[in-house]
């Protein structure tokens, strides 16, 4: 799934999201943003525009990791819902760093859909 801005001639790739769907569990895998449009909303749109997706097909949860040093990521996914669950050791490479687990349980995923109905 991309974000797109500018005219229909000229439009550019502001982000993007990547996951799959399996077993009633969302996993996003990879979420990225332009980087003059960090903290203007695209991610988290993003990520809700996703996770909705998901939910119509019929994800119940979300998972996901995060370098345990990209502090902005794990607020991103916080004020969504998401908590941390576990840490998985040398997860990333380039460079070596472990990862954060972050998961919105299916009680939590279903009020999360609720609350962004209309967004």
């Amino acid at each position: 799934m991309v974000a797109l801005a500018g005219d229909p001639l000229s439009r550019k790739v502001i982000g993007y999201i990547v996951f799959w769907l399996a077993a009633y569990e969302m996993h996003i895998l990879n979420l990225a943003t332009a980087p003059e449009l960090r903290r203007q909303g695209v991610a988290k749109k993003l990520v809700i525009a996703a996770m909705k997706q998901a939910y119509q097909k019929g994800a119940t949860r979300a998972f996901l990791e995060v370098r345990v040093s990209n502090a902005a990521a794990q607020r991103l996914y916080s004020n969504l819902g998401f908590t941390g669950t576990s840490v998985r050791r040398g997860y990333y490479d380039a460079p070596i760093e472990d990862a954060v687990m972050m998961t919105l349980e299916q009680g939590l995923y279903e009020n999360m859909m609720k609350r962004y109905e209309t967004v």
